[in-house]
C-alpha cells in the first residue's frame, strides 16, 4: 500500500524528490481548499450571530411573556435555546465560561460605597450571551436554582477577598430572579455562604425587580422577609417604570431603590422624569431608604440627580462592569470631581 506521507514519497521513489513532490502536492491542496474552509467557517459564524440576534430580540420583547416557552418552540430561536440549555450546566461545572463582573457604585462625595455583581456567560461558539437570555434559559431549563447559587457563592467569595481594602459600610449586591425567590432553600444558601466566608450580612445586598416584588405568593413574600432577617439588605431594581406600588417598600422593609434607566436617561431634559425621581427621593429620605441611579453616563446627568437629592450613582460615567482586578484598582482611586 502506498504511504501518502513525505517519508512514503521517499520510500516509493527512492529519492528525495519524491518527498519534495508529496510536500508540494500537500501545499497545493491546502491552497486550494483553505479558502473554502474559511468561507464555511465564516458562514457558520454569520449564521450563529444571526440566530443569537433573533433570540436576543425575542427575549427582550415584551410580547414574549405571552407566548410558548422559548425552549419548547420548534424554530430557529427554539433550537438555539435548546443548544444553550444543553451547554449551560456543562459550562457552569467544567469551564470558566461563567464569570462575574462588578460595576462600582459611587457617592456624590466620590466614595465607592458598593458594587453590583453581574453574571456573564461567554459561550465557546456564540460568544457573550446577554444576561436576560441566560436567565430565561436557566429558568426554562430548571437550572435557575443552581445558577443562582453559583452567583451567591462567588459574590460572597469576592466580598471576602475585598475585606482588607474596603470599609465595613461597603456593600456588594447580587441579583435574584423572580423564580429564585420561589425556591425555599434560597435563604439557607445565602446564610451558609455568609457563614462560610465569615461575612457581615449587612455588607451584602439582594436585588430583585419590581416584577419579582409584586409576586403575591406566600413563598416569595416569606423568602424576601427571611433574607432581610439574616441582616442582608434588600433593593428593588428598575424602580419607577413598572407596576409596583410604593406600599411594597414598606411591606418588604426595602433598604434601597434603584431607579429605572429610562428615567435616568432623559433626566437632564425631561421634567416628568425629574419630578418622579425628586418625589421618590424625598419619600425615601423620610423612610431612611437609599436611592441609586443606574445608567449614569454623563456628568450632567450626575449633577441633575445630585440636585434632586439622589446621591449614589452607577454607570459608565464612573465605570463599566469590570473583572476583579480592575475593581480593586478602581477602589484604590479618588473619584471626586
Amino acid at each position: 500500500m502506498d504511504d501518502p506521507s513525505i517519508i512514503g514519497g521517499y520510500i516509493t521513489t527512492g529519492a528525495i524528490s519524491g518527498s519534495v513532490l508529496v510536500f508540494v502536492n500537500f501545499l497545493i491542496g491546502v491552497a486550494i481548499y483553505y479558502p473554502f474552509v474559511r468561507m464555511l467557517e465564516y458562514l457558520k459564524d454569520a449564521r450563529n450571530k444571526k440566530n443569537l440576534k433573533a433570540l436576543n430580540e425575542e427575549v427582550l420583547s415584551i410580547e414574549t411573556k405571552f407566548k410558548t416557552r422559548i425552549i419548547d418552540r420548534y424554530d430557529i430561536v427554539g433550537n438555539l435555546a435548546r443548544i444553550l440549555s444543553k451547554d449551560m450546566m456543562y459550562d457552569l461545572h467544567y469551564t470558566n465560561n461563567f464569570f462575574l463582573e462588578y460595576q462600582p457604585q459611587v457617592s456624590s462625595e466620590g466614595k465607592v460605597v458598593g458594587a453590583e455583581a453581574l453574571l456573564r456567560w461567554r459561550h465557546s461558539k456564540f460568544g457573550l450571551i446577554i444576561p436576560p437570555v441566560t436567565i430565561l434559559i436557566a429558568e426554562e431549563s430548571n437550572f435557575i436554582e443552581e445558577l443562582g447559587n453559583w452567583v451567591i457563592k462567588n459574590s460572597c467569595a469576592q466580598l471576602a477577598r475585598l475585606r482588607n481594602i474596603v470599609d465595613d459600610d461597603f456593600v456588594l449586591s447580587f441579583n435574584l430572579s423572580a423564580e429564585q425567590l420561589k425556591k425555599p432553600k434560597l435563604v439557607t444558601v445565602i446564610e451558609r455562604n455568609i457563614s462560610e466566608y465569615g461575612l457581615r450580612p449587612t455588607m451584602l445586598k439582594a436585588e430583585f425587580t419590581e416584577t419579582a416584588a409584586i409576586d403575591n405568593s406566600m413563598v416569595t413574600q416569606e423568602t424576601i422577609s427571611n433574607i432581610h432577617k439574616l441582616g442582608v439588605k434588600l433593593a428593588i431594581d428598575d424602580f419607577g417604570m413598572g407596576h409596583s406600588s410604593l406600599l411594597y417598600i414598606k411591606e418588604y422593609a426595602i433598604d434601597t431603590l434603584k431607579f429605572d434607566g429610562a428615567l435616568v436617561k432623559d433626566i437632564t431634559y425631561n421634567k416628568d422624569s425629574q419630578d418622579i425621581i425628586g418625589s421618590i427621593v424625598k419619600l425615601c429620605d423620610t423612610l431612611n431608604i437609599d436611592t441609586i441611579a443606574e445608567f449614569v453616563e454623563t456628568q450632567e446627568q450626575r449633577d441633575v440627580l445630585r440636585s434632586l437629592g439622589c446621591n449614589i450613582y452607577q454607570g459608565y460615567y464612573f465605570s463599566k462592569a469590570v473583572p476583579e482586578k480592575e475593581l480593586i484598582d478602581f477602589l484604590k482611586k479618588d473619584h471626586y470631581n
